[in-house]
């Protein structure tokens, strides 16, 4: 669906200004992209207002885009599907009581597996001009603090997140395994 309406837009402003510089498949990525944001951060609120968690929602939305910055990770195919379970993660996270054992069991686990795949950009999706040292550390500093601050909320986010930097097997439609092996 937001893909269908990025296309659209695209399309339409192609008619308007045929001449512009940037062509419809451009465009059309860079608004799905935004559309896509756009859509999980109204949803988030939506659906953080209907579970009474307003401000859980949005530390868990804030929080998992600050990872995600640093960490990369899995994208879904389709940015409609993305932005409805991005949405049911931050909303449904807050409700999820863990107490200071879990949260210490969990963020051990997210430091290892942040140190071991941070940063994982997924066959070049999403490719950093960051360093790489710098953007694992930082993740894996991400997780520490929570050690300080024992907060449920960000546990589980960035738990969330660990498991999508994870080197899936699989994951890949044909067409992409195809390419990935003839680069290789």
């Amino acid at each position: 669906m937001l893909e269908q309406l990025s296309r659209h837009i695209a399309t339409t402003i192609k008619k308007i200004d045929p001449d512009g510089p940037t062509s419809i498949e451009v465009m059309s990525y860079e608004l799905g992209i935004r559309l896509n944001y756009l859509a999980t951060i109204i949803l988030t609120i939506t659906m953080g207002l209907l579970t009474r968690d307003l401000w859980g929602s949005l530390f868990a939305l804030i929080s998992f885009v600050l990872i995600r910055k640093l960490s990369g990770g899995f994208h879904m195919k389709s940015l409609t599907a993305c932005a409805i379970m991005s949405a049911l993660i931050f909303s449904t996270i807050p409700k999820i009581d863990l107490n200071t054992t879990w949260i210490f069991i969990l963020t051990a686990i997210q430091t290892i597996i942040y140190i071991l795949h941070s940063p994982n950009h997924m066959i070049e999706l999403n490719p950093s001009k960051s360093n790489p040292f710098l953007m694992k550390l930082l993740s894996v500093l991400v997780c520490l603090i929570n050690l300080i601050l024992q907060s449920p909320i960000l546990a589980l986010t960035l738990m969330v997140q660990a498991i999508l930097i994870l080197p899936w097997k699989g994951v890949l439609n044909d067409d992409e395994t195809k390419n990935s092996s003839e680069a290789v």
